[in-house]
């Protein structure tokens, strides 16, 4: 009898330990997250966080992966000579073809696109969501602080964009998605057309192209940032996607005002010496419109910031180069804008290229 009540007690007391310890343990706070209620949204000197981190998601593999470039270059005789062999990711090669068999359909490749597309989409919207946090933390007589949340969210907003572009460019009917804090209409968001998508881009950019800053990305508080012209460019890419053949489409006036406010502005100038232009001299040039942010810090070792993918390693030069220099509309989009440029500028100032 007397055991039986030791192993009681025992059992007891062993018993209000784990309880203890589990409730320490759950009272714990959560690892590398910033709980949201230790935020002091009332200091604007933090808004510029997610906006930051928005930068950083799309300069990362989520805008430049190694594959999702593959994709969308031609791998014509020049470029297949950078494949180890020519039975290296043939997909690819199945891709330039324009074959849409199973095999294509299961690639890898297309869904890494895809996640990564979405991946930025969702990180502008949950910045978006924390910038709202802040403007309501801001007195309705702090019009400085107002303006500026406003071209914060603007620019998350081109970044948006500019990935259901590049979604839609890809997939062709995709999502738009404007909200993803509610996780149950991720599983039933239906498609939109690449029209609507196209159209979705130009309303974004009519409405936010006013709260960004008038300048040229190199010369943005925050350098390389995405200005009030970024906004014009990809509003003229997306009704230039709209207008198609169709030489008698109204969206060619669409593109036409977007880009005679570029060059009415004359704030950009095209970049003297071309071959340069896609390496470290041409860096952040006045012929600018967008460019991704990478560093060596002017070291030849030590920290460096780079894509998340091998290629930021490599040791050849001109990869190097191109990746650290992160250009995304000349490099990545096919679209200089020499070629921007020549639509309006007169045939005396039409530049030797």
């Amino acid at each position: 009898m007397k055991t039986l009540k030791y192993i009681l007690i025992a059992s007891c007391l062993g018993l209000s330990f784990t309880i203890s310890s589990c409730s320490k343990f759950l009272d714990k706070p959560l690892e590398n997250q910033q709980r949201s209620e230790e935020i002091d949204y009332s200091n604007t000197a933090l808004m510029y966080g997610p906006v930051s981190g928005v930068y950083r998601s799309a300069a990362d593999d989520n805008l430049v992966h190694w594959i999702d470039l593959s994709i969308r270059c031609m791998r014509d005789d020049d470029y297949q000579q950078a494949a180890p062999n020519p039975n290296d990711n043939p997909e690819l090669m199945g891709i330039k073809n324009f074959q849409n068999d199973v095999t294509i359909q299961s690639y890898w490749g297309l869904n890494q696109s895809w996640i990564s597309y979405y991946s930025l989409v969702i990180a502008a919207n949950n910045a978006l969501i924390e910038l709202d946090n802040f403007a309501a933390k801001i007195p309705t007589s702090n019009t400085a602080d107002i303006k500026l949340n406003k071209q914060y969210k603007a620019e998350v907003k081109v970044l948006r964009a500019y990935a259901h572009l590049m979604a839609s460019r890809l997939f062709g009917n995709v999502p738009i998605l404007i909200d993803s804090d509610n996780i149950g209409r991720l599983a039933t968001i239906n498609k939109s057309t690449a029209a609507e998508v196209r159209q979705f881009i130009i309303d974004e950019m009519n409405a936010c192209s006013e709260d960004l800053e008038d300048a040229r990305p190199n010369q943005s508080k925050h350098i390389g940032a995405v200005t009030k012209y970024t906004a014009l460019l990809l509003k003229a890419k997306a009704a230039a996607d709209l207008a198609g053949n169709d030489n008698g489409s109204t969206h060619w006036n669409e593109v036409l005002d977007a880009t005679n406010k570029i060059i009415a502005s004359g704030r950009f100038s095209l970049y003297p010496n071309y071959y340069e232009l896609f390496k470290i001299p041409g860096k952040l040039a006045n012929e600018s419109i967008f460019e991704l942010q990478y560093s060596d810090f002017g070291l030849g070792t030590g920290d460096i910031v780079r894509p998340g993918v091998d290629w930021g390693l490599s040791s050849n030069g001109k990869v190097l180069q191109v990746i650290r220099k992160g250009v995304l509309f000349p490099v990545l989009d096919g679209f200089p804008l020499h070629k921007i440029l020549l639509i309006s500028l007169p045939i005396e100032a039409k530049p030797n290229v």
